[in-house]
């Protein structure tokens, strides 16, 4: 987890009650016996105990790419159904009736129907 081996963790903290933030965190290690508790091992600047880049191969490590800005649909709305909504819209049906007709929300059928102008 830090540099310093897979059974120490750092605690920071957020906020003291009397005392201006530091930079500095403390470095616990975990023990199991005669029960599951830290023990404190030192204190340390936070920047010294980071990592420098995340361990490869773990999804939650990747780094996000640039959102995609193209609206995604429904995936179980294909183009005829599309079809078939703006033709409703178009002949004066109600969003919610077109959903219940189609059987998707109400919700799915406006953002749709936007996208389409």
């Amino acid at each position: 987890m830090t540099g310093l081996g897979e059974d120490k963790r750092m605690l920071k903290a957020l906020k003291g009650k009397f005392t201006a933030k530091t930079g500095d965190v403390v470095i616990v290690r975990f023990v199991e016996t005669p029960y599951l508790h830290f023990e404190y091992v030192c204190s340390r600047p936070e920047c010294e105990v980071l990592p420098t880049k995340p361990k490869a191969g773990r999804p939650g490590n990747q780094i996000p790419s640039a959102p995609d800005t193209k609206k995604k649909t429904n995936p179980k709305v294909t183009p005829e159904i599309i079809k078939k909504m703006k033709q409703m819209a178009d002949s004066g049906m109600s969003q919610g009736k077109i959903g219940h007709k189609l059987n998707i929300s109400r919700r799915t059928v406006n953002k749709i129907l936007k996208l389409s102008k």
